[in-house]
């Protein structure tokens, strides 16, 4: 390990302890020094790929990079680009060093491969930085403002915030340095704990998790290791054999649930636990923790409160969504997403009545994505909220350039329509384009309505009243979809292509009539999704829809404009 400062020894062991909690070789701890900053200590891989990797070779900067600037004004790890430092690889982050309420340095992390920015790894970043802050202000005492010019409520990190810190980077080195050749091990998280310490108070969360943890010990018999990780999770090595797992794994689940007295009051705890067998070849403490940290994660998506065995097949499928959720994030900060624009019919008009804005991305390996493919990802990420204000802004930019009047739609997620900004959001998107509200129509699913929460309807005729149209997409799960038509207002209505290609089935064909009965009688229009053949458009005229859409009537272009004076679905190329 290469270190500029010539007393470096704390130093050289904090970024060994740094290496082993994040599993990234290559950081280099740098000082500010009025508008730049200067290289205080790295590590070796740090240093040796200087040149390789910057092109002023990380020694400094006299005057930082306005995305540096600006990262440093965050007290969290922000990610950055090639284009933004002139580092060339996948992984760019920078940990900004805080001291006194201002920063004094930061942590820069690079890594050739691709990784996910996730909280546990923020937190050791976190950790890192804080031990640090402590370090140069001991190293270099003039860069502490005198106590006359400091609030002394921040002149330091609190003991406590010390030691935690300290304490967490010990634990992951010491798991780390485990001999876990020939055995399995057992990660245990407590479910909801934060619910504990809000409603009951930090100490007796600590009480409850001191309790735990002793008692888990007492089951652990020869040969068995215990390390309790961060805050609420415990890691238990054995050698047991295989077969003896399972009944051992519930022995701890056990231990847990049973009730602490506290205060004469009950208490009663869960938790998930992950377990993963002694691999053969592939039992280094990194690797078994990864798959453990993987089953437990899908343990905890089935609800918790239960024991997930490692499974190299569905651990891989979760892995593999990590690394598309962290290339969907890369796509969005590089512009790798587009918006292309699917006509849809009018069918008493026979003409293009308006165009809906569908999102696309080409993935690097994966090629063409369709948005079935990752809109999922984003939602149950939160990608979803800034994926959604990019596309509808980026859409009413594109369409405020279109000739006539044609209605432009934009889907809107469940968990984008929720947030209490929306409606601000959509208003100041409109300002920005110039696009009249009257011709934009929002597309929702029934997940927006099935969350029955009482803004949903006040949200939904606060942008009625500005002119704009509601859409309800995906429309026709069951008879009980019909309640909507009278609860929620809104304009039109498309049914999915499901039910169009089940036209002849007469149990379909009842629901279909119903559906139009009643959004007709109401003034509603009613589109059929996934036309793409002639006896389709002829049976959904007969059936009484008011709109079509499918291949049929258009693909989707990158210019609506395109196709927009070609006429009725006879004249439009499929």
């Amino acid at each position: 390990m290469s270190v500029l400062n010539p007393d470096g020894r704390p130093e050289m062991s904090l970024l060994r302890l740094a290496v082993a909690r994040l599993g990234i070789s290559a950081m280099g701890v740098y000082i500010l020094e009025g508008d730049g900053a200067r290289l205080w200590t790295s590590t070796a891989d740090f240093s040796l790929n200087q040149s390789r990797f910057s092109r002023n070779d990380h020694q400094g900067w006299t005057e930082l990079p306005k995305p540096l600037r600006h990262a440093l004004a965050t007290t969290g790890a922000s990610r950055l680009t090639t284009v933004q430092t002139g580092i060339h690889c996948e992984f760019i982050t920078l940990m900004p060093i805080w001291r006194n309420s201002a920063p004094i340095g930061f942590i820069l992390m690079i890594d050739p491969r691709r990784r996910w920015l996730g909280p546990r790894a923020a937190q050791g970043m976190q950790d890192t930085a804080q031990l640090f802050a402590s370090l140069i202000a001991h190293a270099r005492p003039e860069s502490v403002p005198p106590k006359e010019a400091r609030d002394d409520s921040t002149a330091a990190i609190p003991d406590d915030t010390l030691r935690n810190s300290v304490t967490r980077m010990v634990q992951f080195a010491h798991l780390d340095a485990m001999e876990i050749i020939n055995s399995s091990i057992l990660l245990i998280d407590i479910d909801r704990f934060h619910e504990i310490n809000e409603a009951l108070g930090a100490a007796v969360g600590d009480t409850l998790l001191a309790a735990t943890g002793s008692r888990l010990r007492d089951i652990l018999g020869p040969g068995d290791r215990m390390i309790r990780l961060e805050s609420d999770r415990f890691l238990v090595i054995t050698p047991r054999p295989a077969p003896e797992l399972p009944d051992f794994a519930g022995m701890l689940i056990d231990c847990v649930s049973e009730a602490h007295n506290i205060d004469g009051r009950d208490i009663s705890l869960q938790a998930t636990m992950s377990l993963v067998p002694a691999l053969d070849g592939d039992n280094t403490a990194a690797s078994m923790f990864l798959h453990a940290e993987l089953a437990l994660r899908r343990g905890k998506r089935e609800g918790g409160n239960r024991i997930v065995m490692h499974d190299p097949r569905l651990d891989a499928a979760l892995q593999d969504n990590s690394r598309l959720k962290l290339d969907l994030a890369e796509a969005m900060e590089n512009n790798g997403l587009q918006i292309v624009y699917q006509p849809y019919f009018d069918l008493a008009g026979d003409s293009v009545s308006g165009y809906e804005a569908l999102m696309r991305w080409t993935h690097p390996e994966r090629g063409n994505m369709q948005p079935s493919q990752f809109i999922g990802l984003a939602e149950a990420s939160g990608l979803i909220l800034p994926l959604g204000a990019w596309s509808l802004n980026r859409a009413l930019s594109d369409a405020v350039g279109w000739d006539g009047d044609f209605r432009l739609s934009v889907n809107i997620s469940a968990l984008q329509f929720h947030q209490p900004e929306f409606v601000d959001q959509v208003d100041a998107a409109l300002a920005r384009s110039g696009f009249p509200a009257e011709r934009l129509e929002l597309e929702l699913t029934e997940t927006v309505l099935l969350n029955e929460e009482p803004g949903t309807v006040r949200r939904i005729k606060s942008l009625i009243d500005r002119g704009i149209q509601i859409a309800l997409d995906d429309f026709g799960t069951g008879y009980s979809a019909l309640s909507y038509l009278s609860r929620i207002p809104h304009h039109r209505i498309k049914l999915d292509r499901s039910f169009v290609q089940d036209l002849e089935n007469p149990a379909t064909a009842e629901l279909i009539r119903a559906i139009i009965q009643s959004a007709r009688a109401q003034g509603i229009k009613v589109t059929a999704e996934g036309i793409e053949t002639e006896k389709q458009l002829r049976q959904v005229r007969e059936f009484g829809f008011t709109h079509a859409q499918g291949f049929l009537i258009g693909r989707p272009v990158d210019e609506p404009m395109e196709v927009a004076d070609t006429g009725g679905p006879s004249a439009i190329s499929v």
